[in-house]
């Protein structure tokens, strides 16, 4: 079996200060037994937020060789989500994520924010992948036809949102799974999703029975989480963070967690490469958190982060 997460180890991947500005989080993680070991990539963000090339994405792997995979590591802003693909555990392994996307998109060669899902699931050595939480326009009529919806047929993603309604595809027939009941016609199909709106987290045992392997890498994304707990480069979702912590408390009792990964913090926008700019101005929400200051912003992130951590770490 691979090592379980450490619970006393963490790591911090410097790509926008976001972190770095919590210093609260810092205060308690930074000095022993937690000791953060932390890792600029300073250097190379701008390359990174949003989308990634291969050789930019091996540059980050390159960067990682030495430090602990099985420690929960925090890397600022979820434009940079598309990072935890190089996170992940070369074993056998199904990856759990909280997101308002779905992060399906089906975008290559390059990695975004919005496709990373994809990619990942066509590793060999990740058995499943399971989203909890997204309901964003993603999971709609244009967001799902540019998915990668042959992974979402065959089960290897499940996709249970928080709150959606019905999604129409058009000339595109699926059949009932896990996670939506379809109603055909001639034009297409209607998903009518399973949301975790209204459940309790005894759901999450009932997901977990599908899950194959006992090693699990859990990725959390706050833009899941409601405004009180969160705020972010995306717009907000509708999970509280009692929610969350207890689904995250049975899966640290069901199964053997592997790696981790928090992204969410917010931080201002820098790209330099011209077609990044426009995708960017097109997909992010005009006015993320509008009215806020920095140092809210980054409490209310930081308050979130210590509370899971304190989840996990001893």
């Amino acid at each position: 079996m691979a090592d379980s997460l450490c619970t006393s180890k963490i790591r911090i991947l410097d790509f926008d200060a976001s972190v770095l500005a919590q210093a609260a989080l810092l205060e308690k993680y930074a000095k022993p037994p937690y000791s953060a070991q932390i890792i600029s990539f300073k250097d190379i963000a701008p390359s990174c937020r949003y989308i990634a090339t291969k050789k930019t994405l091996s540059l980050v792997k390159k960067r990682l060789e030495n430090s602990s995979r099985n420690a929960i590591t925090l890397y600022g802003s979820g434009d940079f989500h598309h990072i935890s693909s190089a996170l992940i555990p070369e074993e056998s392994v199904s990856v759990i994520m909280f997101d308002h996307h779905p992060d399906c998109y089906n975008f290559s060669p390059c990695m975004s924010c919005g496709s990373w899902v994809s990619n990942v699931s066509k590793m060999k050595n990740v058995e499943k992948i399971v989203l909890l939480g997204p309901s964003s326009e993603d999971l709609s009529t244009c967001g799902l036809a540019m998915s990668y919806l042959k992974g979402v047929e065959k089960e290897k993603i499940e996709i249970f949102p928080y709150n959606k309604t019905p999604s129409r595809l058009y000339f595109h027939y699926l059949k009932d799974t896990s996670c939506f009941k379809v109603k055909r016609d001639i034009l297409g199909s209607t998903l009518y999703w399973d949301n975790l709106k209204g459940k309790n987290t005894n759901f999450i045992k009932e997901i977990l029975t599908r899950i194959p392997s006992k090693n699990v890498y859990i990725s959390i994304d706050k833009d899941c989480l409601t405004s009180e707990f969160a705020l972010t480069n995306w717009e907000e979702g509708g999970v509280s963070l009692e929610w969350l912590l207890a689904a995250l408390t049975i899966i640290k009792q069901e199964k053997n967690i592997i790696g981790m990964d928090i992204t969410g913090e917010y931080s201002p926008i820098e790209l330099k490469n011209p077609l990044k700019i426009f995708l960017s101005s097109l997909d992010h929400p005009k006015q993320p958190a509008k009215d806020v200051s920095a140092g809210k912003i980054s409490a209310v992130n930081e308050a979130t982060n210590l509370k899971i951590l304190d989840l996990f770490l001893k």
